[in-house]
C-alpha cells in the first residue's frame, strides 16, 4: 500500500512540475501512467488491510467505515481542492 501511494505521489508531483499553458498531453502520459499504477497498487489493499485488522465478527462494521472513509476522503479532496481555486 505504501509502494503504491509513493508511486502515486510520485506521478502526481511530476504531473504538477510539467503542467504549464503550453504543455503537451504526451509531456504527460509517463507521469499519469506512474499515478495511475500507484493508485492501482494501493485501492485493492485498502479494504484488504481494513478488514483484516478486525475480529470476524465486527467486518461488516469494519467494512461500512473503511467505504464512508474513502468517500469522505474523496469528498474533502475535491472540496479543499475547489477551494483552493476559487479563492
Amino acid at each position: 500500500m505504501a509502494a503504491g501511494m509513493a508511486l502515486q505521489a510520485a506521478g502526481l508531483g511530476w504531473t504538477a512540475l510539467e503542467v504549464t499553458t503550453g504543455t503537451r498531453y504526451t509531456q504527460l502520459v509517463l507521469p499519469l501512467v506512474i499515478a495511475g499504477v500507484g493508485i492501482s497498487m494501493a485501492i485493492p489493499t485498502t479494504p484488504t488491510a481494513a478488514l483484516g485488522a478486525v475480529p470476524p465478527a465486527d467486518m461488516g462494521t469494519a467494512s461500512g467505515v473503511q467505504n464512508t472513509l474513502q468517500r469522505f476522503g474523496a469528498v474533502f479532496g475535491v472540496a479543499i481542492v475547489s477551494r483552493a481555486t476559487i479563492g
